[in-house]
């Protein structure tokens, strides 16, 4: 007769799976520090090159704004923001379709990704072409349209139409560039960019005028340009892309409708905020308000760096996990956003608010009594940079729809308030149409996010792993992982 032991023999399967739950959470965890360690490194090029082109850009506005009348700097800086809105306008939204499709494309769908680049430098050329043809045909109603009546400048105005054709070539290179996580090439672009204006602005400035400062803007974007195209062309080599014009009509056929909802949330931002400071033109003594006005703004661009930074490096890093289903990074890298780009751009607003008087002081003595627009311009700044995290999340899930209608009802709001005040109050009604159109757009992007862009409730799909002898010299082999 068998003896029958009252201790059961020890069982090694819940071992085994306390090894394979061991190994899932470190894959997760390898996951996280991975999409966060890219999304820093990419940060920290972005903000050193925003830091650096920005504070350059900055500092030649102010030499500019000391060196021209204040009328003139209006001039100045309403052609200004007409060249970037042109050249945002002639990307038709590319510049974020570019960014994403890039990043999940550059590896396994080289074929689409070149008719994709062929098809937006197409269409870059038409409409930037179209508009700045436009501008060298009919300089003087141009002129009329943007500056009055009174202030026909017809080279100024043809300087228009070539700086619009070179924002659009370095929009378009730039977003390309960041769909390949080439921040570090962006950077340099961008200080390149910088520190050609400081000297080149006040040069310009201090001898020809409203001309020279035009003619000082384009070059220094020309040159950005040039080396963010080769660094570009490099990139799409070292990736066996081929830029297939005869093919680019295919990209229109299987990106049209994600084309036209972007193309309308891009239609509904830039140039609405170009036609509220048109608005703000025609006030009276116009042309003094939107220098005022212009003066504040630049602190708005420049509180939102930060903000912008953490949304041009987290959009192809957000993608890559909402397409890995991997819902855990996806909301930790919206969270890390928020953190980097928001707080930050918080409390660098309330220290520029506090010092408004002071900062405006710079501009010059007339400049010194109209603070309350800084204030204005950063508070619209700060709601802005919170609405940022929820919009990028938008746009990295595809929901470009979305994306349309927040930025629809932000230029609704904005045009709406600005219409009535901003001829009666000038700079300082502007403003307050700013602060009224961010806080809309905040409670949009925020609504939609939390309704259907948080991430799917469920459990997180766990890796396959392969046996021992397949596993990559650098960590686990996952099977069917993202393409990123």
């Amino acid at each position: 007769m068998q003896a029958t032991s009252l201790m059961p023999e020890p069982r090694t399967d819940h071992v085994a799976g306390w090894k394979q739950q061991a190994r899932i959470t470190a894959w997760r965890c390898k996951a996280q520090l991975l999409h966060h360690g890219r999304l820093w490194r990419a940060m920290g090029w972005t903000a050193a090159g925003n830091a650096l082109g920005q504070g350059l850009r900055a500092a030649a506005s102010i030499l500019v704004a000391r060196l021209l009348q204040p009328a003139a700097f209006g001039q100045f800086s309403l052609l200004a923001a007409t060249a970037n809105t042109a050249g945002t306008v002639s990307l038709l939204g590319t510049g974020v379709l570019l960014t994403r499709n890039v990043s999940q494309w550059r590896e396994r769908q080289r074929a689409d990704l070149g008719r994709l680049l062929a098809a937006s430098y197409g269409g870059c050329c038409v409409v930037a072409g179209s508009i700045a043809l436009w501008t060298w045909l009919c300089p003087k109603q141009v002129g009329t349209l943007l500056l009055g009546s009174s202030a026909p400048l017809e080279t100024e105005v043809r300087l228009l139409g070539v700086l619009i054709l070179i924002q659009a070539w370095l929009s378009l290179t730039g977003a390309a560039l960041a769909g390949f996580e080439a921040f570090d090439r962006i950077a340099k672009a961008q200080a390149l960019q910088g520190s050609l204006l400081v000297p080149l602005m006040s040069l310009g400035a201090l001898t020809v005028g409203l001309r020279g400062a035009m003619l000082a803007s384009f070059v220094a974007a020309l040159a950005a340009a040039i080396m963010q195209q080769l660094w570009l062309q490099a990139l799409c080599k070292a990736h066996q892309i081929e830029l297939r014009w005869r093919e680019m009509h295919r990209s229109f056929r299987q990106l049209g409708s994600a084309w036209t909802a972007i193309s309308v949330a891009s239609l509904s931002n830039v140039p609405v905020q170009w036609l509220a400071w048109l608005l703000l033109a025609r006030a009276p003594n116009g042309a003094v308000e939107v220098g005022i006005f212009a003066a504040a703004n630049q602190w708005r661009g420049l509180l939102l760096f930060l903000p912008s930074v953490a949304e041009r490096a987290n959009l192809p890093i957000l993608t890559c996990a909402w397409s890995e289903t991997n819902w855990a990074a996806y909301r930790a890298l919206v969270k890390a956003q928020a953190l980097a780009g928001s707080l930050s751009a918080t409390l660098l607003g309330l220290g520029i608010a506090l010092a408004s008087p002071w900062v405006m002081s710079w501009y010059g003595a007339s400049y010194e009594s109209r603070w309350p627009v800084l204030v204005l311009a950063t508070g619209a700044g700060i709601l802005a940079a919170w609405s940022t995290p929820a919009g990028t999340a938008i746009l990295a899930a595809g929901r470009y729809s979305w994306g349309a209608f927040t930025n629809l009802g932000w230029a609704a709001v904005l045009i709406l308030v600005a219409a009535p005040m901003a001829w009666r109050w000038g700079a300082t009604g502007l403003g307050v149409a700013y602060v009224a159109a961010s806080a809309s757009l905040l409670v949009l992007n925020h609504w939609l996010w939390r309704k259907h862009c948080r991430g799917q409730s469920g459990a997180f799909v766990e890796p396959t792993f392969v046996s021992r002898g397949d596993r990559s010299a650098g960590g686990w082999a996952v099977l069917g992982g993202g393409a990123c």
